[in-house]
């Protein structure tokens, strides 16, 4: 299939430092075949009966600004965004052993994004984004079911999707300090937060993940040159337990399995340029 992807983009600067922009674009992610013919079920999850799928098709449409602030120390964009999607192409649990790539049929996204970015002094820089996202199926009428559903098919329109948390966001801290020797210290800070999300298609509430806040941190030292550096890190360091993806169980009929995200972790990072 052909598709003919058209973009519009206007920019207006409404001084020097502040540029403001519109832009109308059509996108297309190609379809194709999927190989898990392994399940002959009917419904989403019947890989014999998904083996084709269609093109995804979305029309986006933005409008944003990107401003230089503080006399050139800091930088802020903004953009409000809307996405149309049709044949929306989605992976779904087959029911025996995988997932099957199908097409949803429409869904809505729309939302704003905010980030920026300042320099406080010579040796630090703060910075942060913020995101609220809005996700509804317009017409998703098979879709798949919960494992404690007697139905095969389900009907998801007018609800959101997996992963699509209504708010994120991250804060960082970076600071760069010069040591003698011709040595330099690195140290940075993150803290990221997500909204609570389903972490399965069918929306079993048994995979809600609420929201959580993880922090994470680098200490290195380096040569002036950035010949070699030496550096701690530290994941997810108030150890939250986090869902990554959940799924029905393959072996316990109507039961429920998720994938555990990292736990707290430290280790020693280096490197060396020859």
């Amino acid at each position: 299939m052909s598709n003919v992807l058209p973009s519009v983009n206007v920019q207006w600067d409404a001084t020097d430092s502040i540029m403001t922009y519109v832009t109308a674009t059509k996108g297309a992610k190609s379809g194709s075949f999927d190989l898990r013919g392994n399940n002959a079920n009917e419904g989403p999850g019947g890989g014999a009966t998904n083996f084709e799928f269609d093109d995804e098709e979305a029309d986006a449409y933005e409008v944003g600004a990107k401003m230089t602030l503080a006399e050139g120390t800091a930088d802020l964009n903004i953009a409000l965004y809307y996405v149309d999607y049709q044949e929306m192409q989605v992976s779904v649990f087959d029911g025996v052993a995988g997932f099957v790539v199908t097409n949803a049929g429409s869904a809505l996204t729309e939302g704003v994004e905010v980030d920026g970015r300042w320099l406080l002094s010579e040796w630090f820089m703060l910075s942060g984004s913020l995101a609220y996202l809005d996700f509804e199926w317009t017409d998703y009428k098979e879709g798949p079911c919960k494992a404690t559903d007697e139905e095969d098919i389900c009907d998801l329109t007018g609800k959101q999707n997996q992963q699509t948390p209504k708010w994120t966001g991250s804060v960082s801290g970076h600071f760069t300090f010069p040591l003698p020797a011709n040595l330099l210290l690195d140290f940075n800070v993150d803290v990221s937060y997500r909204d609570e999300h389903f972490t399965s298609g069918d929306l079993d509430e048994r995979g809600i993940q609420p929201s959580y806040t993880k922090i994470n941190s680098r200490l290195a030292v380096s040569s002036e040159g950035d010949g070699w550096s030496v550096a701690l890190v530290g994941k997810n360091l108030t150890d939250e337990r986090t869902i990554g993806i959940g799924a029905p169980s393959l072996l316990d009929i109507g039961g429920y399995r998720a994938t555990a995200e990292p736990p707290r972790a430290y280790f020693i990072e280096g490197r060396m340029r020859f």
